[in-house]
């Protein structure tokens, strides 16, 4: 083995053993050992070569001077380990830099993902149908704003949880609301959406005849597009849908015919899709003159208003010309479950809703006001002055104007 030979590997053995000890932590590579060991071959060489030839022959002199340049040497090849080392560490820093980079924006994605996944779910589970059913809050608003109308309080919770509470039910629930405008028809089939579904639910579909019908010579697409409709809200859940349908009475004869079938007993299966957990809820202005005739009637007879019955009341609605009415069709088939009647509202209803109307919008107020407001309403018939002509539609405008 030559001179140089074993001085790469003294230097080797000694300098790897040195820097392990020194650093356990942080110890340098094979590959920045070698590094080190030829940096130390090179500056012993430049020693070597560095003194004057005459100063070799001082020989304490020059043992003197061989120590102090190892020293020198070692303090050297100490700094490079050092920066070998710091080198080495700084490589580390910046691979694990990247690591965490990658890991970081990694899940940054996969949060997105997540997040949109969620978004593009649907807002609500057909599964959760039933969970949102809140009979006890339906009964109890109800009885608490619907004002003047116990038999719509009656008749339309008792069926709605009978209907709800059957898991094996023969046909849709289908209910029929009639009377004049501003007598709370909307306003009880909203009540009833918001208790049987959450807020803007997917399973609720309002159509409002007027807005989607307008022309006469189009039945033939309204109808297609109608049935369609229907049957893809259904499809997305049989659990249960309401299908709310307003303005009725504006409703094009042939129209109303593509809604039949998905009334009747034979509901379970239209092109393989069951109806009968569902709720249908018409609403029209039909039969509101003659309600109002016969409550008149009941008024001038000094009877009190609790005492007008249902069966009076579907008695007044059956005794119409079906040929002039648009629930023809529905009535030849047998498929509404009920007539529920809006009764003409009194003063008195008028009162209460202009108090509601009040505190919804925060307003101190006194029995004068309301009285007030009741004053700016229009009653009929001519010689009572006891029925409002529009409810309690035009109150909240009432309530604005006086109390500005």
């Amino acid at each position: 083995m030559t001179d140089r030979s074993r001085l790469a590997e003294a230097l080797r053995v000694k300098i790897s053993g040195n820097i392990r000890s020194s650093s356990p932590s942080s110890p340098l590579t094979g590959r920045e050992i070698g590094k080190l060991v030829m940096f130390g071959y090179r500056e012993r060489k430049r020693d070597n070569e560095s003194p004057e030839p005459g100063r070799r022959l001082n020989t304490s002199y020059y043992y003197a001077d061989e120590r102090r340049r190892q020293n020198e040497r070692r303090e050297r090849i100490t700094e490079r380990a050092t920066a070998l080392r710091n080198e080495a560490a700084k490589k580390r820093a910046r691979k694990r830099n990247w690591t965490w980079t990658i890991v970081k924006w990694s899940s940054i994605g996969l949060l997105l993902f997540l997040i949109l996944a969620y978004i593009s779910l649907p807002s609500e589970l057909c599964s959760d149908v039933d969970r949102h059913a809140n009979l006890t809050g339906l009964e109890k608003v109800l009885k608490e704003s619907v004002f003047g109308q116990h038999l719509v309080v009656e008749t339309a919770f008792r069926l709605v949880k009978a209907h709800v509470k059957n898991p094996h039910p023969v046909k849709p629930l289908v209910l029929s609301l009639h009377g004049s405008m501003g007598n709370g028809k909307n306003f009880v089939s909203t009540i009833v959406a918001d208790h049987l579904f959450p807020p803007k639910s997917r399973f609720v579909h309002k159509v409002i005849v007027s807005l989607e019908f307008p022309y006469g010579d189009r039945t033939r697409e309204y109808s297609e597009g109608l049935r369609r409709r229907i049957l893809d809200a259904q499809k997305s859940c049989e659990k249960r849908q309401l299908f709310l349908f307003d303005e009725m009475d504006k409703i094009p004869p042939d129209v109303i015919d593509s809604i039949v079938p998905f009334l009747g007993r034979h509901a379970g299966d239209v092109d393989g899709i069951d109806f009968r957990h569902s709720i249908f809820i018409f609403i029209s202005n039909a039969g509101g003159e003659e309600i109002n005739h016969s409550v008149t009637e009941h008024y001038r007879a000094t009877k009190p208003r609790e005492s007008i019955t249902m069966l009076q009341m579907e008695s007044v609605l059956n005794g119409l010309d079906l040929n002039s009415v648009w629930y023809e069709p529905l009535v030849k088939a047998s498929v509404i479950d009920a007539f529920v009647p809006f009764l003409p509202m009194e003063r008195r209803d008028v009162l209460f809703c202009a108090k509601e109307d009040m505190k919804r919008k925060g307003h101190r107020y006194s029995n004068l006001d309301l009285e007030k407001i009741a004053d700016n309403m229009l009653y009929f018939p001519d010689d009572l002055k006891i029925f409002s002509v529009s409810g309690c539609k035009k109150v909240s405008s009432k309530v604005d104007l006086v109390m500005g």
